[in-house]
This record gives C-alpha cells, structure tokens and sequence, in this order.
C-alpha cells in the first residue's frame, strides 16, 4: 500500500500514472494535484484533489463532468431543468 510520503516523491510521470484515473479521463488534473506535494497524509491528497476540482476555471469543471460517463447524463438533465 502506497503511504502518503511515497506518493509525495514520486515524479509527475509516475504519479500521472499510477493516480491520473483517479478523475475519469482526466489526468491533467492530476498534474495539477502533483504540483501540491507534498501531502501529509492520504486524507490531504485526496483533498487537494477535491480543492483542485473546485478551484478550476467552469469549463474545465465541465470538461471533468463531460469526461465521466456516469456524470454528464445527470448534468445535461439539470441544465435542461
């Protein structure tokens, strides 16, 4: 099991790898949780990817929305509501 400091050195082409589906089809973000490093824990890594999300610019939260099969359904229904 990974520990907060192995995620927090590794590369930004491992941690692409290993943790760039942790956004379906998105591992740009990724990228940009990498730059937060390091992480104290696992509860921070998983924050700085929720904060990362957050803080985008609208279309590139819509980008995520649209990436992940499951989302994009209910949020074209509630654009349309």
């Amino acid at each position: 099991m990974l520990t907060a400091a192995d995620v927090s050195r590794m590369s930004e082409d491992l941690f692409v790898s290993e943790l760039g589906g942790v956004v379906e089809s998105s591992p740009w973000v990724a990228s940009l949780v990498w730059a937060e490093r390091p992480f104290d824990d696992l509860e921070q890594l998983c924050v700085s990817f929720e904060q990362t999300i957050r803080h985008l610019p609208q279309d590139r939260r819509m980008a995520v929305i649209k990436a992940h099969s499951d989302l994009v359904g209910r949020a074209a229904l509630a654009v349309h509501y």
